[in-house]
């Protein structure tokens, strides 16, 4: 599945062997993405803050970071103005959390970990259909 327009994905989570293992499947899964990882909500804050122009970027964020919560991530997100579309990934079990998400606007999906390569293929699906409706 290749997307139609290139686009940004970041990666962000505090477990290094995981995003490894996730950009991995998401350049299977589509070669063409410019993928970014980055161990923790501060270094991805800097590099939004760095570069602002998020129009075509999409955010993989993990809700439970070791330096901030998911849920703080947004917030800095929201009062930035960023126009980076985000997707929420987590292993917590708390059933408030999809709620919570539904909350905030930039939040277009969200899964619970363990994230599988049909789960990568719907995120890159649910990518191409935000595109095609902007």
């Amino acid at each position: 599945m290749q997307t139609k327009n290139k686009l940004e994905l970041l990666l962000v989570d505090d477990d290094e062997v995981l995003l490894m293992i996730l950009h991995r499947m998401f350049l299977k899964a589509d070669p063409s993405l410019d993928i970014k990882r980055f161990e923790s909500g501060d270094r991805a804050l800097q590099y939004l803050s760095e570069n602002p122009n998020g129009d075509n970027r999409f955010m993989l964020v993990d809700i439970n970071l070791k330096d901030m919560t998911g849920w703080d991530f947004l917030s800095v997100i929201e009062e930035t103005n960023d126009p980076s579309k985000i997707i929420l990934i987590t292993s917590s079990v708390d059933s408030t959390n999809h709620g919570l998400a539904s909350r905030h606007p930039n939040v277009i999906h969200f899964f619970e970990k363990s994230i599988t390569f049909s789960i990568i293929k719907e995120i890159l699906e649910t990518i191409e259909e935000k595109i095609e409706k902007e």
